[in-house]
This record gives structure tokens, sequence and C-alpha cells, in this order.
């Protein structure tokens, strides 16, 4: 694994850079030459397993997740809360904003607001932190963000 700043083009997107290399990061946000690197997904959940932050990953991209509002994150404990009561008497197992999930048909690794599993949980590793079954996935769409929820995350999980 390199610095991300060998080889590649100039970054067309300043959420393609790593947010553990605060040089890196500084550089782009001060609008100075910022070189793509786009790491594999192994390295990737390397990275994420370390890192004080979440971010998402497509295709050797990784994007920094915002943080969630008050009302965010009221209605997706509500949502979490009312699944989990609903499922209680069956064998599944509700997660709220935590749980790593991997579209396999795509690459996207992505921490949807609410995600439930019925059945035994499949995940990628031996790290339990990443599933790829999921029955129920939930977003909560925000005004601010709905353009980029519905064309970019939500249309990259189906």
């Amino acid at each position: 694994m390199g610095d991300g700043r060998s080889g590649g083009g100039p970054c067309k997107e300043s959420s393609a850079f790593i947010a553990d290399d605060s040089a890196f990061f500084m550089e782009a946000m001060m609008g100075g030459p910022l070189l793509e690197y786009r790491p594999a997904p192994r390295e990737y959940l390397e990275m994420e397993r370390k890192a004080t932050a979440r971010s998402e990953y497509l295709r050797g991209r990784i994007r920094a997740m915002a943080g969630a509002g008050r009302r965010h994150s009221i209605i997706a404990v509500n949502v979490a809360s009312g699944l989990n009561v609903r499922l209680k008497e069956k064998p599944c197992q509700v997660y709220a904003g935590d749980m790593r999930l991997k579209v396999t048909a795509t690459g996207l690794y992505t921490y949807p607001d609410v995600v439930a599993v019925c059945g035994e949980p499949a995940f990628e590793d031996a790290h339990l932190d990443t599933l790829l079954n999921p029955l129920v996935i939930v977003e909560v769409l925000q005004i601010g963000t709905l353009r980029q929820d519905r064309d970019g995350t939500l249309g990259r999980r189906s």
C-alpha cells in the first residue's frame, strides 16, 4: 500500500482522498494538486477498521460519511426499534447505523441507517463487521442530501 501520491492523474472529486493522511487531506482542502489513489477493497477494509470516522467505498473511491443530525438520528432509531419489535419472534437481527454492508453486485461498502437480516447472517470475513445478506435496508433521506442519496448511494445498493 502506497501513500496515495504516486501514479494516476489529478483527482476529479475531492471525496477521493483518504482521511487518515492529514497532509494529503490538507493539500486537497487547500485546492492543491491531488493525485488519485484507488485502494483495493482489502486495503479499504484495513484502513476503515482503524479509522475514527466512517467512509463508503466504491470502485477504489473512498468518501467520508457525514454525521447525522438530531432528526435523522431520531427517525433511524424509531425505524430500528419498530423493526426490532416487529421481528422479535423471528430469527432476525436489526442493526442500526454501525453495521457495514457490502453490495456484492457493485462492490459498494456502506453503512445504511438500519439493516435487518433474517436467518443466519453472512459476513465477508472473520471480523464479522461487513454484512452480505440483508433482508431490509433503510436509509433516512435528508432534504440537503436527497439528490445524492437517491442518485448515488441508494442506486448502488440494488
